[in-house]
């Protein structure tokens, strides 16, 4: 499941985003030179895109939900604490 959603949002992405898988079920997408707004339509439209339709794993429906954040690092920010 992981797989098919990683290649879901693989196919969504810029050649010069970076997308990585940071833990267990986490990943992250770093896209450079988008500012928040337009980081924020990027996040709504990738969870809008995984209600369609179901994950199947040997004809069994898999419930699936993601949670999405985003985060800006401008010219201001000096460190992670912001």
């Amino acid at each position: 499941m992981l797989k098919a959603l990683a290649a879901t949002v693989k196919n969504k992405i810029r050649r010069e985003d970076l997308f990585a898988r940071y833990g267990g079920e986490e990943f992250a997408i770093v896209l450079p030179e988008i500012d928040g707004h337009n980081a924020h339509q990027f996040a709504e439209k990738n969870q809008a895109h995984r209600r369609g339709p179901d994950f199947r794993f040997e004809s069994v429906k898999i419930d699936v939900t993601i949670s999405l954040g985003v985060a800006v690092l401008d010219q201001q920010t000096t460190d992670a604490a912001g």
